[in-house]
């Protein structure tokens, strides 16, 4: 009789020991692929974005016309940039540089040096202001690379077999 009490208490403690704590609970966050249709909110404009979370920053296709030095410590110097549309045409844009950042070339000794401004970008339903470093990514399949520090911002999880899983849902 005691080895048969014995043997429920510890079947009935195996049983529980495999159920999940209920005081956890898992915030429900956004899954996406590593290829996502994004919207650049600060043109309206929708391209396809390449989801790296092994790259900081995100960076984005940009042709840099110009960089105009402020006259003022306190003011910040700024950019003119355009990017591609996504429907065969360009689009031009001008920002605070925010901060320069240091990249390896890829392929290639050294580093460049990249200027880094806030865009917003919406990814899936969320419009997110980001750092985004500028680089010429003429050389890449995607124009613009989403980088983890963007991710995180968005709290999302990157599963790696999908893709296109989301269109942009923000409004302009």
């Amino acid at each position: 009789m005691v080895v048969a009490l014995l043997a429920s208490l510890a079947l009935a403690g195996a049983a529980t020991d495999n159920q999940p704590c209920p005081s956890v609970q898992t915030p429900i966050q956004p899954v996406i692929g590593v290829i996502e249709t994004v919207r650049v909110m600060d043109l309206d404009i929708e391209l396809n974005a390449r989801i790296d979370t092994g790259a900081g920053l995100t960076s984005m296709d940009a042709t840099i016309i110009e960089i105009m030095k402020s006259d003022q410590p306190s003011k910040p110097d700024r950019i003119v940039f355009t990017l591609e549309d996504g429907v065969g045409g360009t689009r031009t844009l001008e920002k605070d540089i925010v901060d320069w950042v240091k990249i390896k070339k890829k392929g290639a000794p050294g580093s460049m040096r990249r200027p880094v401004v806030i865009m917003t970008i919406c990814l899936a339903h969320q419009a997110i202001a980001d750092r985004v470093n500028l680089a010429e990514r003429k050389g890449f399949s995607y124009p613009i690379l989403i980088g983890r520090h963007l991710l995180k911002k968005g709290r999302f999880l990157v599963d790696s077999e999908l893709s296109s899983t989301r269109v942009p849902a923000c409004q302009p």
